[in-house]
């Protein structure tokens, strides 16, 4: 078995191919491109596969050994690997047969077969965080983990033992549509119900909340910076408040999780977590409040993400966790 596979992450708006090496974790090289969410999924994965011959040009003798190839999607993937059923920011994504058409086009362009698999990228950015991160820091080969990606919308990912949970549909998870606000006025989610997590702890959810509060759309980023830059300000004061009520909408998800499936760690990644300083007393704030049964401080078991691109190198791994 080849240690170099290609590890591929398709989002709402670019996507990156990576060459892998996955006994060190190294992304030996890698090439970004951009997405129109109105193409059709054909297009995109042309595009794709013209990335992976440019690549294929710059690291011509370790891609000759390539026999693998996963790709992260946006959306729902069949357990198997093989169909993606739906991508929310990819209209255009409905019933795909993703591996297939992939497997064929990289046929067509490199006269040689490869073994493709698909899988949701959060999934994929948990294996990536788990394989490269986790296990080597608990120094455990069979360790149990939730991943949580908080970014647009809020994705969660789970190893438990050691292996994926993909459950039956491939939904398993999905801890952003947990029902977490019972309030007569709880916000609609995109999914259709209310007082999902993702309508309290989101990206799209903390600039509502700036909206309401500030008068102004901010971004998460945009409220972080107005904390940094006038740290005393009744500003910053209500942009940390929306920020902490984030946190502890998570801790809410994280112990709801954690009576079920009882993990070793809690990896938290997304780009709304570059305000983490702001969200994890939300999050501990939550923990000790409601999670009476943990042996211990719950707080240990929450971790920050530490990978650059944890999808590629998790979709390129895929195969050993699926």
């Amino acid at each position: 078995m080849s240690r170099y596979r290609l590890g591929i992450d398709l989002g709402g708006s670019h996507f990156e191919v990576g060459l892998v090496d996955i006994e060190t974790g190294a992304k030996i090289s890698s090439l970004k491109g951009k997405v129109d969410p109105q193409f059709h999924w054909r297009e995109h994965l042309k595009d794709i596969v013209e990335a992976i011959l440019q690549l294929s040009e710059n690291t011509a003798n370790l891609f000759g050994k390539v026999d693998k190839v996963g790709i992260a999607l946006p959306g729902n993937v069949s357990p198997e690997g093989d169909i993606c059923y739906k991508c929310p920011n990819l209209p255009k994504w409905r019933d795909v047969p993703v591996s297939e058409f992939l497997r064929d086009l990289l046929k067509q362009y490199f006269k040689r077969d490869f073994q493709v698999v698909a899988i949701n990228d959060v999934n994929a950015a948990a294996i990536g965080e788990y394989h490269f991160n986790v296990k080597i820091l608990l120094n455990k080969h069979s360790a149990s983990m939730l991943y949580i990606a908080v970014g647009t919308g809020v994705g969660g990912g789970i190893v438990l033992n050691g292996k994926l949970v993909v459950g039956s549909r491939g939904l398993a998870g999905e801890i952003g549509h947990l029902p977490l606000d019972n309030s007569p006025d709880a916000p609609i989610c995109g999914c259709g119900s209310k007082g999902c997590l993702e309508t309290q702890a989101s990206a799209k959810a903390i600039t509502r909340k700036a909206s309401e509060r500030l008068g102004h759309n901010y971004t998460p980023r945009e409220l972080y910076n107005l904390i940094l830059k006038a740290p005393n300000s009744q500003e910053a004061s209500i942009a940390k408040d929306i920020f902490r009520e984030a946190g502890y909408f998570l801790g809410l998800g994280i112990i709801a999780v954690s009576y079920v499936v009882d993990i070793d760690v809690v990896v938290l990644g997304g780009g709304v977590m570059g305000a983490s300083e702001f969200i994890l007393p939300g999050i501990y704030e939550a923990l000790d409040k409601k999670f009476k049964m943990y042996p211990g401080d719950p707080k240990g078991m929450i971790l920050l993400g530490k990978l650059d691109s944890p999808q590629v190198l998790g979709s390129a791994l895929a195969w050993n966790y699926l």
